[in-house]
């Protein structure tokens, strides 16, 4: 499967008060991007939604030069990078206009039965039908672990807006979540340098989340936890503005 290439413009709406872009945005953008790639193969999310499957992401990870900016024009591109028997690996780039590289994620994806709300395995001969290689070695990830304790927690409830096509809270929100447990002052001077996030398990409509939080020097640790679950571990790394 060729790369694909999307330019977007960040308009006021995509950022916070220091005109960054906002971390809920930029996945949302990137999945966009993965959208507008697989929309016209057998893969599409309207092609699985047929068989009531979805795509589902796991996990992301990767470094941060800067987050885009206010008035930027910015491109993204996207390709898949391959599958075993359970995941699927797609990568993604963002460049500002003068092509420097401003981030680069990884990210790991598995098949869903939004029937059974449960994992299937990765479909061989569907994958490789559309350009998807079966790899013999895997991208490795970072392996996330919650914290024995956190030093803050903040409830939250999951609304009817916050939910996408597969039925249950859209990942990107889970961003929301995290960013507000931080102080204004921390945010005015920082900005991210690295992020790593694994999606456990899924949140529902009407689940009571909450989001715990530990700072350590430069490094934040986050849990998204609900109805005895743990639905979500992530670690963001910080350098003063």
């Amino acid at each position: 499967m060729q790369e694909y290439s999307m330019d977007v413009k960040v308009e006021n709406l995509n950022c916070d008060e220091n005109g960054t872009m906002k971390l809920q945005v930029l996945f949302d953008l990137l999945m966009k991007a993965c959208d507008h790639q697989l929309a016209k193969t057998k893969i599409s999310g309207n092609a699985l939604a047929s068989k009531n499957w979805g795509w589902v992401v796991t996990q992301y990870e990767g470094k941060i030069d800067r987050l885009p900016r206010f008035g930027e024009i910015i491109t993204i591109k996207t390709n898949d990078k391959g599958f075993n028997r359970f995941f699927c690996y797609r990568d993604f780039d963002v460049y500002d206009a003068e092509n420097n590289l401003l981030l680069s994620l990884s990210s790991r994806w598995v098949m869903f039965d939004l029937e059974k709300r449960k994992l299937i395995p990765t479909q061989t001969e569907l994958l490789t039908s559309q350009g998807y290689e079966a790899l013999d070695k895997l991208p490795k990830f970072k392996r996330l672990r919650k914290q024995d304790a956190y030093i803050s927690s903040r409830p939250y409830r999951a609304r009817y807006d916050d939910l996408d096509l597969n039925h249950h809270v859209t990942n990107s929100h889970y961003f929301s979540w995290m960013i507000d447990m931080y102080d204004r002052d921390f945010l005015k001077k920082h900005e991210l340098t690295s992020l790593a996030i694994s999606f456990d398990q899924e949140v529902r409509y009407g689940d009571e989340i909450n989001s715990l939080f530990k700072l350590e020097n430069d490094t934040a640790y986050h849990q998204i936890f609900s109805n005895d679950h743990e639905n979500s571990v992530c670690e963001l790394t910080w350098k003063e503005r």
